[in-house]
């Protein structure tokens, strides 16, 4: 039965009687409510939790009673994407099930379809105007990742709604759009990129006594245009032995490569097989057809582009070991890797190697030194397909490091999936004047009841005698055993000559795997027959003349036949860290090319504790292990192995081991090893030393490797992490804007990753290049610091969040980051009562809060050493002293107005209002005024006039025309947030005498104090305005720029000189956020929250096992009024299924599969929770209403809420999940999973 781990690994253990394994998990979704009757949408959070619920049924979670206008949805601002083309925003009306665009003529202009047909057009503008599904179960995010999601296939037209992103792809019949294929089906390359020189270096060491050899790789690229690069693959080997040595340096790729329609290419210079073994080339499975390296070109179509992301598979490497070994795995001369194995049947991990199709030597070593190398087939496809023809055309000069004779080639490949699951492939070729050919098909089937089975055949022929064949076999069915088989042969005159290096050359010989596997009772068994012919006509013995690997390579005997015959179990044990696996096996081999036949059994034992990670990131690992093994041939072998590994991966991944060994009581091995991946690349090293106890004989090793990555840019010269084997793109990720600060801000991080990559982490000025796979689809972010021993707190202006890539070889992404670096104090004001009386703003801060008792919080950049505050009209200067710190808190403790080293008042910032104006009539306005306001932030409300043509006082201030801007700053009451807001106003002034001007009226700014008079033309006789009337108002969209809700409170005063008179207005803003009405979990931050609940079984041997938890979850509610709001209604209910004998008010989590609700497939808990009133602790019941009338506003904290960039007052309701403890034997074993929803409802103004 697999345990689930809370870090989404997974391992397997034993369950034997009523042992209670598994996993308990709560789901917790949200319903929020703002009023009585309007509701506010807040997304109701399904979480995936085993795999055991989708996302569409959790989208058809049922309302609770009384809460269904929740299902109306709310008005959203969302992104619509169309082809991989951003169409822009639109709003659309949101509600669970549904997106429905309010403007849809708009969206279908936007689409530019090209189509003839009205009736499609007229359907797609139809569809654009419904409620459309919003298959959000279909969306890429972080519950989904894998490679079938970002797709819907429709007859007509819907949409994949991304919640995450507020974002909706549209998806149109491809019938109606003859782009629209091409469009949907395959990725668009990211545009904002340059033309980089991207190069991946790996670089392998080897030295033994008097042996030592280096390895080099390289591959890199270089982009051109747009859509081409250049691209090459090169290796250089070396090494030096007693008294002989030799190097070789070889480029294998260097070709200029071009692509179009994303769907084709054309490429020249020289080049492999490895693109056509891969998506690059249209992903080709020939297995005999001769496609060695031509200086050339070749054109075909291609599926990089293809929006898939599916593993590489390769056919299966297997290895049988004797003991412990190291085996090298090596192409011609190419070392592809390293494989520190175990006894037995071992597979080898080929995630790393090249496509193609080529053979592989692996050389075994045992205690270092060489012992057999095998040469085994090999081939590897991505197994892509977009259900087109595949194909490509290449001619060309062959070319041979063993010869410099060149001649023409000339091949012709086609892939034809003639049915979903069949598939049908043909070569030709044409080298050196040898024809081929090569047939073969795959047939994948799903036989239901039956099980699954795939098939591959393929025959090759040439016209110089060469044939070859290879058939491949794989079936399985639930609760059967599994059956493989594997065939190739490959034979021809070619194999009766003593050299066969030539470009059409045949491996010459037959092999044949065959394995049965079944689990059993927890054991794995497994019965494995493989046959290997040489079908040479003659034995190749040590050549003086040829190199130490090349003699092991072609050492044969003609026509020799191995056969070997394998039955193994195996099996692990879990207990409690730590895993002990066992296997137990017997073989027989039949040599004819050796001595004699051998029979022979082997059993291990391993035992390994598994890592747990520390505060600070440090882990480490056990294993101990032991084996014995008989043959005829060698005998009686026991050896054993110990182990400790120490492992760091604080932003970097580190670890240190020890190993020793010994065989029998002959040998004594010992090893020390290091890895350290880091941002400047990744370097492993190992030393190893085998000592022979009876000749008193040292043998010592070292191996090391080094990996990373290179980019030449237009942004410099960068060096980052290893990438992978093929050609890279690359992410520049820059930290510009942090000022030159003290000491401790030069600590501050920056977090940034890639997909697939480590989180990195970034100080001032730092910067880090991420190698990325070319043509790979996935993303790049950069969020603030989760490190905690930071000195302050960090703030991204530019350049954080998630952006998505696609890149192109020798593409480079920047991503420029700008940020700020705030310190937080903490203290007491003690100020005078004419300063307390007035609230507190902090002019130079970017959060201030103070409470009754002077007690304040404060976030300011880390270059002020002084806090300036405003009090009415006063102003004072507060020196921002350090008594002492903890982490990123600093405590000023009391800062007294007046004493030495404390606040002092400040000139008062005098702002005058003056002019002058000639006395007027008319009635004049209210000399104070009130104006409260209750809207919603994200809409505002319709312009707001304090006086409308009332008979004004005099101003001064900035014009633009004839209206006049007066700034004020508005304060936000409970949070002292200070904002600015621009009032605009202006004067009318009329003449009312009799005369040509009666009548006469005119706009003039609030400052301008001349031009009140109207001019007689005729008489030459001017009339004085009588009358100036006053408008003064605040926009509707500047109601709608204040950061966050709440209520802002502020005054505008103005003044007249004559008559003299003061006029003031205060202003109250009752300003409703409820689109962020929010249940906050702080340890969850943006992802679902998952609550799990460790019920892991605790107790004796004989049964009376038992569980119980107490788990914790921090919760805090905003209203969307920044804690103003009148009232609180909350409300957690569970699913609501029957749960017979269960305590009142208790609620539920159920077995998953389980048929019954009853008591032995249910675990009860119940919930507390903190009281924002009373502070103390309270039961919650199940479904039953609570309301809060009167929140101790002390209590509430700032918090920095998802889509709000400002932090707000939330209210802590943490909650306490406690499960009573209960006998294990009482329940199934199995997966326990439960919904507990949180309705919160703020009572809120009503809009005015």
């Amino acid at each position: 039965m697999p345990v689930f781990r809370g870090d989404g690994s997974n391992s397997s253990a034993p369950v034997a009687g009523p042992i209670f394994a598994g996993y308990w998990a709560i789901i917790i979704t949200m319903l929020v409510m703002a009023g009585k009757r309007i509701a506010m949408d807040k997304k109701l959070l399904a979480l995936l939790i085993l795999a055991s619920l989708s996302p569409a049924e959790a989208a058809l979670t049922k309302i609770p009673a009384g809460f269904e206008v929740i299902a109306q949805g709310q008005q959203e601002y969302i992104e619509v994407y169309f082809s991989g083309k951003n169409l822009g925003k639109y709003y659309a009306m949101v509600n669970l099930d549904t997106v429905t665009f309010l403007d849809p003529a708009s969206l279908y202009n936007k689409l530019e379809l090209d189509v003839d047909d009205q009736k499609i057009a007229h359907i797609v503008k139809e569809k654009l105007s419904q409620p459309l599904a919003r298959h959000g179960e279909l969306a890429c995010g972080y519950v989904r990742t894998d490679s079938g999601c970002g797709f819907l296939n429709t007859d007509t037209l819907e949409i994949i709604y991304n919640d995450e992103e507020s974002s909706a792809t549209l998806f149109i019949n491809p019938q109606w759009n003859s782009a629209f294929d091409a469009k949907s089906l395959y990725l668009n390359p990211d545009k904002n990129t340059v033309n980089a020189f991207i190069h991946q270096q790996d670089i392998n060491v080897l030295a033994q006594d008097d042996y030592q050899s280096l390895s080099i790789q390289g591959n890199g690229a270089l982009g051109i245009t747009e859509n081409s690069y250049i691209g090459a693959h090169w290796n250089f080997n070396g090494y030096d032995a007693d008294d002989v040595s030799d190097s070789n340096a070889d480029v294998s790729d260097l070709y200029y490569r071009y692509d179009f329609l994303r769907r084709y290419y054309v490429q020249a210079g020289r080049m492999d097989n490895r693109t056509l073994f891969n998506a690059q080339g249209g992903n080709f499975t020939f297995n005999f057809l001769p496609l060695g390296a031509i200086d050339g070109m070749r054109i075909g179509s291609t599926l990089s582009y293809l929006n898939q992301a599916q593993s590489q598979q390769g056919t299966p490497v297997m290895v049988l070991l004797s003991r412990n070994s190291r085996v090298d795995a090596y192409r011609n001369e190419q070392l592809l890797g390293s494989f520190y194995l175990n006894s037995g049947s071992q597979f080898i991990d080929t995630s790393s190697f090249p496509p193609g199709s080529y053979s592989v030597a692996l050389k075994v070593y045992e205690n270092n030194q060489l012992t057999r190398t095998e040469l085994v087939p090999f081939t590897k496809t991505g197994g892509l397909t977009d259900g087109n023809a595949q194909w490509f055309l290449q001619a060309g000069k062959t070319t041979s490091q063993a010869s410099d004779d060149e001649s023409s080639a000339y091949q012709l490949g086609v892939r034809l999936p003639l049915h979903p699951q069949y598939e049908l492939y043909a070569g030709l070729a044409n080298a050196d004047n040898v024809s081929a050919f090569e047939l073969g098909n795959d047939w994948t089937a799903n036989l239901g009841g039956a099980g699954n089975l795939a098939i591959s055949a393929s025959v090759f022929r040439n016209d110089d005698g060469g044939k070859g064949d290879m058939q491949q076999a794989n079936w399985s069915n639930s609760g059967w055993p599994t059956l493989g088989f594997y065939r190739t042969n490959s034979d021809g005159d070619a194999c009766a000559t003593d050299s066969r290096e030539s470009y059409n050359a045949l491996s010459c010989y037959e092999s044949i795997s065959a394995t049965v596997s079944q689990n059993f009772v927890g054991w794995n068994m497994m019965l494995g027959y493989s046959r290997t012919q040489n079908n040479t006509d003659d034995s190749l013995r040590w050549d003086k003349q040829q190199s130490f690997e090349n003699n092991y390579l072609r050492q044969t005997t003609a026509q020799s036949i191995s056969e070997t015959v394998q039955l193994s179990a195996s099996r692990a044990f879990v207990m409690r860290d730590w895993i002990l696996s066992t296997s137990v096996g017997v073989f027989h081999r039949n040599d004819n090319g050796g001595d004699n036949d051998d029979n022979g059994l082997y059993l291990s034992f391993s035992l390994s504790d598994t890592p747990t990670m520390d505060s600070n990131n440090n882990s480490h690992s056990t294993n101990v292990s032991t084996d014995y093994r008989y043959s005829d041939q060698d005998g009686d072998q026991t050896s054993w192995q110990l182990s400790h590994t120490f492992y760091n991966d604080s932003f970097s991944h580190k670890e240190l081991g020890v190993t020793v060994g010994g065989l029998n009581t002959d040998t004594i091995n010992s090893a020390v090893n290091g890895r350290w991946d880091g941002q400047y690349g990744n370097v492993y090293a190992t030393v190893s030393d085998s000592y022979d106890r009876k000749n008193h004989d040292h043998l010592s090793a070292f191996t090391g490797t080094y990996s990373s990555t290179l980019a030449v840019s237009r942004y410099g010269v960068n060096l980052g992490a290893s990438g992978t084997d093929d050609l890279l793109g690359a992410v520049l990720v820059d930290v510009k804007g942090f000022s030159e600060q003290d000491e401790e801000s030069q600590d501050l991080q920056l977090e940034a990753r890639v997909a697939g990559s480590r989180t990195l982490q970034l100080g001032q000025s730092d910067s880090v290049l991420f190698p990325y796979p070319g043509f790979q689809s996935g993303f790049v972010e950069v969020n603030d610091s989760s490190q905690g021993n930071q000195q302050g707190t960090t703030n991204i202006i530019n350049g954080a969040g998630n952006r998505e890539l696609m890149l192109l070889p020798g593409k480079l992404r920047y991503r420029e980051v700008s940020a700020s670096f705030n310190y937080n104090y903490i203290g007491r004001l003690l100020l005078p009562a004419s300063v307390e009386k007035f609230p507190l703003v902090g002019l130079n801060s970017a959060m201030l809060l103070v409470a009754e008792d002077g007690g304040f919080t404060l976030e300011i950049n880390g270059s002020e050493k002084e806090l300036y505050l405003l009090s009415g009209q006063q102003f004072l200067k507060c020196p921002l002293s350090v008594v002492k710190k903890r982490a990123s808190i600093r405590y000023s403790g009391d800062v007294t107005y007046g004493a030495k080293g404390g606040c002092t008042m400040r000139n008062r910032f005098i702002a005058a209002i003056l002019g002058l104006f000639g006395a007027v009539t008319g009635v004049q306005a209210a000399p104070n005024v009130t104006s409260e306001i209750t809207y919603d932030l994200a809409n505002g409300r319709a312009d707001y006039y304090f006086w409308n043509e009332e008979p004004p006082p005099e101003q001064t201030c900035t014009s633009a025309g004839n209206t006049s801007v007066v700034q004020i700053y508005l304060t936000e009451k409970r949070s002292g947030m200070r904002w600015p807001v621009k009032l605009k106003g202006y004067m009318t002034v009329q003449v009312w005498e009799d005369g040509p001007c009666k009548g006469w009226y005119d706009k003039k700014r609030l400052d301008d104090g001349t031009g009140y008079q109207c001019k007689d033309t005729i008489n030459n006789v001017g009339y004085l305005a009588k009358t100036k009337v006053l408008t003064l108002y605040i926009e509707q969209e500047e109601m709608k720029k204040l950061p966050i809700g709440g209520l802002w409170e502020g005054k505008v005063k103005l003044h007249f000189s004559y008559p003299a008179t003061d006029y003031q207005a205060d202003i109250k803003l009752n300003v409703l956020d409820p689109n962020h009405i929010d249940v906050f979990f702080p340890e969850f931050a943006h992802a679902t929250p998952r609550v799990q609940l460790d019920l892991h079984p605790t107790g004796s041997v004989n049964g009376s096992n038992y569980a119980q938890d107490l788990t914790m979850l921090d919760m805090c509610l905003y209203d969307g009024f920044n804690g103003n709001a009148i009232s609180y209604e909350i409300m957690l209910k569970d699913e609501g299924r029957p749960a017979a004998g269960r305590r009142d008010g208790d609620f539920s989590i159920y077995r998953q599969g389980g048929t019954t609700t009853d008591e032995g497939e249910r675990i009860d808990y119940r919930v507390k929770m903190y009281n924002p009133e009373t502070g103390g602790q309270i039961d919650v019941r199940n479904n039953e209403n609570m309301v809060w009338n009167s929140i101790n506003l002390k209590r509430v904290r700032p918090v920095v809420l998802p889509g709000i960039r400002y932090a707000v007052m939330c209210v802590p309701t943490p909650l306490t999940l406690a499960v009573e403890k209960f006998s294990v034997m009482d329940k199934q074993a199995g997966y326990y999973m439960g919904k507990l929803s949180v309705i919160f409802t703020p009572s809120l103004p009503t809009i005015n």
